[in-house]
């Protein structure tokens, strides 16, 4: 074929490797500009969902902070009536206590009239009188409390449905 001296393969040699690795530099300076193209588009696309997520973030964060600005206003407003019910309900049943125990002490021993102690028939009689005062003494004295606890739960009760009512306003 040609005879070729051990010079001249190196020296063809030589310019096939520069040949190819001035091919392959290309390809590759030609590789990383495109990937950087792409990474700057898609740097881009990801600076504007950042913005985009930020701004429904603060929006969010604003309408949450305006509803429980509202809440608290509607709050102190439910505690005010809560407190000037609890101290009308007081008031009432200090009221109560009074006249009960004044009409008490007005009417004697506010009791009912001992029974006849003789009767026409002893079918007749049907309590014992000492126990039915007892009775009705602690009846008297339960009822209130009683009635008490039933109008602070439906204070309470009405405070709850009127928050509510206002939440889903």
């Amino acid at each position: 074929m040609f005879p070729l001296s051990l010079t001249m393969w190196a020296a063809v040699g030589g310019a096939l490797l520069v040949v190819g690795l001035g091919a392959a530099v290309k390809i590759q300076s030609s590789r990383l500009e495109t990937s950087k193209a792409e990474t700057v588009t898609v740097q881009g696309k990801f600076d504007a969902f950042v913005s985009q997520a930020k701004a429904l973030g603060d929006a969010q964060n604003a309408e949450a902070k305006a509803l429980d600005e509202a809440n608290a206003k509607l709050k102190g407003k439910v505690d005010e009536t809560a407190a000037k019910s609890r101290t009308d309900l007081a008031a009432l049943y200090a009221k109560y206590r009074g006249l009960r125990n004044s009409t008490a002490a007005s009417a004697g021993s506010g009791q009912l009239p001992p029974a006849a102690t003789v009767t026409s028939s002893a079918a007749r009689t049907c309590f014992d009188t000492a126990k039915l005062v007892a009775a009705m003494g602690r009846l008297e004295t339960g009822v209130p409390g009683i009635v008490e606890q039933g109008d602070v739960a439906r204070l309470r009760l009405s405070s709850a449905v009127e928050w509510a009512a206002s939440l889903a306003r």
